[in-house]
């Protein structure tokens, strides 16, 4: 009875295997854009100068990141228009008003994740934390976009 449980409790940590996931940053794609910084930057603006609304100008904008397959990621700015536009990667609403978000000056480096950083080629650090990343010397987190 006891040769039998010992060679299941064997069997079961033998059978179990895992693969490292170093190579796999699939978890990783896509955009990375701080839209609450954003978007509280426009309601600020908008609470203290509602006449922005109507500009249909740029009216701000954050760093922003696109992660893509074979270690890639382009570093852009995401600019924030206060209307629908039709190149926008990003439509929002803000206090019932549109804005759009585009991607500007792209550039692209490589990147790497260990643990919970990620490492950009061009020097930028970032820290992955609950479905966020956190990059050094920026105020505020970036948050993955959905499709």
């Amino acid at each position: 009875k006891y040769l039998l449980m010992a060679f299941i409790a064997l069997f079961t940590c033998v059978s179990f295997s895992a693969c490292s996931d170093d190579d796999d940053d699939d978890h990783l794609t896509g955009n990375y854009v701080p839209v609450a910084f954003i978007e509280e930057g426009l309601i600020e603006w908008g609470n203290d100068e509602p006449s922005m609304w109507n500009d249909k100008d740029f009216q701000g904008g954050a760093v922003s990141f696109n992660f893509m397959k074979g270690n890639t990621v382009e570093k852009y700015s995401a600019l924030a228009y206060t209307y629908s536009r039709s190149d926008a990667f990003y439509k929002g609403n803000v206090q019932g008003h549109t804005y759009s978000l585009v991607k500007v000056n792209p550039v692209r480096y490589t990147f790497a994740v260990k643990g919970n950083k990620v490492y950009i080629t061009d020097g930028t650090i970032g820290t992955i934390y609950k479905g966020y990343i956190i990059f050094d010397g920026l105020n505020y987190s970036h948050q993955k976009m959905k499709k």
